[in-house]
């Protein structure tokens, strides 16, 4: 059965348009992690466009996971917040609706996740961060997702604590054609 309604194409169109921009390209990036080790096991160069710059969430006292992609001198040339990447502790529901959901530690810390970043020219390698080393909050787990920081214009709150660098590397591999040309 064919479609008759689809005559392609207005005849009075050009086969290019002159101004439109190019197509944008990221990097979709593939992870691992074990315990405290992140691996980053694979690139893929897609044609998409890649998440909004977090830099102003980050530079306003987010905490949690981001990912940072660096220019040659190490500089920050894009950065991304990632809601809680690897999995510490899931949440279980009881068969009995009037009982609230709780947090359990997960029995291995183990998994993958993927991210895209965009594909910038002066974008040399990727740097994954964490949260700080907490302990536990009484009755659950530590807060590790991107947040804001709430100990903010408190009294006597103590300012976050330092994130951790979980994995620096290149972006591209060696020998890697990435088609800019």
């Amino acid at each position: 059965m064919s479609d008759d309604n689809d005559a392609g194409p207005p005849p009075d169109l050009p086969d290019s348009v002159p101004d439109a921009p190019s197509t944008p390209y990221a990097w979709r990036l593939t992870f691992e992690y074990e315990g405290e080790e992140v691996r980053l096991v694979a690139r893929q160069r897609v044609a998409m466009l890649a998440p909004v710059d977090d830099a102003e969430l980050l530079d306003r006292g987010q905490d949690g996971f981001w990912l940072e992609l660096r220019d040659e001198a190490d500089g920050s040339v894009y950065r991304q917040v990632l809601h809680e990447p690897v999995q510490t502790h899931y949440e279980v529901f009881s068969p009995d609706p009037a009982e609230l959901p709780h947090h359990v530690t997960a029995p291995q810390v183990r998994g993958v996740f993927q991210a895209v970043v965009p594909d910038l020219a002066d974008g040399r390698s990727i740097a994954l961060h964490g949260p700080a080393r907490r302990a536990p909050a009484p009755g659950g787990a530590a807060r590790t997702a991107a947040r804001p920081g709430a100990a903010k214009g408190r009294k006597g709150a103590k300012p976050p604590p330092e994130p951790r660098t979980l994995l620096v590397a290149p972006l591209r591999e060696e020998g890697d054609d990435d088609g800019r040309g």
